[in-house]
């Protein structure tokens, strides 16, 4: 097998892949399952719980390749981004500095 890796090994990470989720599932608290579909389909409530990642993807998409430029992002400034100082500040930073800048960021801390 590739890079040392057994049958046994990928046999093991394929059953709890697939065993494993529904049993962490049942577990969980209601709020914890509502965010995470949420996270998984937001346009199922656009203007409640999938507002703010909605809103996240326009300003990211919105910074196309090189940006708006710094202090110009619409999503951010105008409000429609929600807490873009802490919980978005990627998708703010994205916006602003566009597809290079974002790439730039992510190599930089990454």
């Amino acid at each position: 097998m590739a890079a040392g890796v057994t049958w046994h090994f990928l046999l093991l990470g394929g059953i709890l892949f697939f065993f494993l989720p529904p049993l962490v599932w049942r577990f969980l608290k209601n709020y914890q399952r509502l965010r995470i579909l949420s996270f998984l389909n937001p346009l199922k409530d656009p203007l409640g719980t999938g507002y703010n990642l909605i809103q996240a993807k326009i300003a990211v998409g919105s910074g196309q390749f090189f940006g708006k430029g710094l202090g110009r992002g619409t999503q951010s400034h105008l409000k429609f981004l929600p807490e873009r100082h802490t919980d978005f500040i990627f998708a703010s930073l994205a916006e602003e500095l566009g597809f290079l800048g974002a790439v730039f960021l992510i190599l930089a801390f990454g």
